[in-house]
């Protein structure tokens, strides 16, 4: 099972001497030492950013309080493999941070069956059973008493919508027109359908997962300046493994972000999106949201001073804020949202231009 833990000294850290400082924290414990790992001091915390893992590469934002009090998971488990009776399902640990001047966590395991415990399940591996048929399997990673939960994928014919992340925010900051992102796509199969939200000064002209070219399917509103964010779509035509992401802005430029995601058993139903060219305004759109199963996947960015990302009208919000590209750029996602029109919105403060896309998605029946 893979799994990344990072133990951060807190208290050797730029934050505990008053915090805006640039120099790492002295104490840095890793359980993958194949990873590339670096911290930095910024206004809301600390910023960690990760590569050479392919399935965690990405930057996130730690709360330095948080992680004193407990370990924080910044990415869930998930769960791998054909979820039908008689198959293996393994688990992909998920991605956490720890206080390394306290004892590192334990980690414990228990598959789910309909939310529920399956008794003597606690090993990385399990064979679906037939008591699973029709029930929704998930895993529950646990770590000095902190849980998190992957997303739950059903057994049999009655698989239902599974939307889950591939990984955090990642970053690119060399100048370029075509810049390219490593995701990890294991686990996952043809049909499945990758969805990636892209953040630059310039739209994505177009896109290629593994140089296949994928379908753009937002609507480029030619705004004034920075925060251009882009959506595309491709459907794996085989098992899904270590891959590159490109784009192509047509032009160079050196700030640049990617969200990827995977959607099974569903596709777009609508995407909507919306730019401002100054500060001050809540940037909405109004999306069209299916009854029924559905997800929500919305993505921000902006520029100018640092702020803050505030979301509305989307229910269950995941919200990160980096600053380390220049650029704030931020996730909003829901599930199961009620039918009809939604209003979603977001004020990116003390920021300049700015744009959001989102993404909604519907069960196939």
């Amino acid at each position: 099972m893979f799994q990344l833990a990072v133990g951060i000294g807190l208290a050797e850290s730029a934050l505990s001497e008053g915090g805006g400082g640039s120099s790492e924290p002295l104490a840095l414990q890793v359980t993958d030492s194949g990873a590339d790992i670096e911290i930095t001091a910024v206004a809301a915390g600390l910023e960690l950013t990760i590569s050479g893992t392919t399935v965690f590469d990405g930057t996130y934002l730690v709360d330095p309080a948080a992680v004193a009090a407990a370990p924080v998971n910044l990415v869930p488990p998930r769960v791998v493999g054909t979820v039908s009776v008689g198959q293996t399902l393994t688990v992909e640990g998920g991605l956490w941070v720890y206080d390394s001047t306290e004892p590192a966590p334990v980690f414990a395991l228990e598959w789910l069956r309909d939310g529920s415990p399956i008794p003597g399940a606690s090993l990385p591996n399990y064979t679906v059973a037939a008591a699973d048929d029709g029930a929704v399997l998930s895993v529950r990673e646990i770590a000095a008493g902190q849980q998190a939960e992957s997303t739950g994928r059903a057994v049999g014919g009655g698989a239902g919508l599974f939307v889950a992340r591939v990984g955090g925010f990642q970053t690119y900051t060399s100048n370029t027109s075509t810049p390219s992102f490593p995701v990890d796509l294991s686990g996952f199969d043809a049909g499945d359908t990758v969805i990636f939200l892209y953040g630059s000064d310039l739209f994505a002209a177009s896109a290629t997962v593994g140089g296949a070219a994928a379908a753009k399917i937002s609507v480029d509103q030619n705004p004034p300046g920075a925060g251009r964010v882009s959506a595309f779509s491709h459907v794996l035509t085989g098992p899904g493994g270590p891959d590159t992401i490109t784009l192509n802005t047509g032009s160079a430029r050196a700030k640049h972000m990617l969200s990827v995601h995977i959607v099974q058993n569903g596709s777009v139903s609508d995407v909507v999106g919306a730019y401002r060219g100054n500060n001050g305004n809540v940037i909405s759109a109004v999306a069209t949201v299916p009854n029924g199963a559905n997800a929500i996947i919305a993505a921000a960015m902006g520029a100018g001073t640092p702020g803050t990302v505030l979301w509305g009208g989307v229910g269950e919000v995941e919200t990160t804020a980096f600053a380390s590209i220049g650029r704030y750029t931020s996730l909003a996602a829901s599930t199961d949202a009620p039918g009809g029109p939604l209003d979603l919105s977001a004020d990116i403060e003390n920021s300049g231009h700015a744009g959001i896309v989102a993404v909604i998605v519907a069960e196939q029946v």
